[in-house]
């Protein structure tokens, strides 16, 4: 597994940002990202570009109300850590040797739309943070569905809004 900080989006500042396949240049300054290049040339490893990773003690909301994520129109692109760990078989499954993946849920979204929903759901009003003209990033995962297809897998958690009232909810009974 590889994470979606090896796409080198350089000095972009589009905004929406532009779309980013497996073909989108990466950072070879990073010597996680040469490994990984290595793995996956001389190797035939599969590479699974991961997105932030949520679930049962990873709450987005938690990174808000914490601090450690300011609210702004950067984008983000998220997965449930129950989809990964199925999209990870599924590549074992059906993935291509030597192939790129990137593993998200598919929908980015901004960390103040995240925010918005956070507020609407009365756990606390977010604070407008420093805000910081990034675009983030808008990961294409059309490979990963294709391969998710092949495997008949689905996402479970599709709809980031919906789980994440689930953990909230799982919080509330413990």
């Amino acid at each position: 597994m590889g994470s979606t900080s090896a796409y080198d989006v350089g000095a972009c500042h589009d905004y929406p940002p532009p779309w980013i396949d497996e073909r989108a240049p990466i950072d070879l300054e990073k010597p996680r990202v040469r490994g990984e290049e290595f793995l996956r040339s001389e190797c035939g490893a599969m590479v699974l570009r991961v997105a932030g990773i949520y679930g049962p003690g990873r709450n987005p909301y938690d990174w808000i109300k914490d601090g450690r994520v300011v609210l702004s129109d950067k984008f983000v692109n998220l997965i449930h850590v129950e989809d990964l760990a199925a999209i990870c078989v599924a590549a074992l499954e059906c993935g291509v040797s030597g192939d790129v993946y990137n593993v998200s849920d598919g929908v980015p979204r901004t960390w103040r739309e995240i925010g918005r929903a956070l507020a609407a759901d009365a756990i606390l009003e977010p604070r407008a943070g420093e805000e910081k003209h990034i675009p983030g990033k808008r990961l294409d995962t059309t490979r990963l569905r294709t391969l998710l297809k092949e495997a008949r897998v689905s996402i479970r958690h599709p709809d980031l809004f919906h789980a994440l009232a689930d953990l909230q909810q799982r919080r509330t009974r413990l």
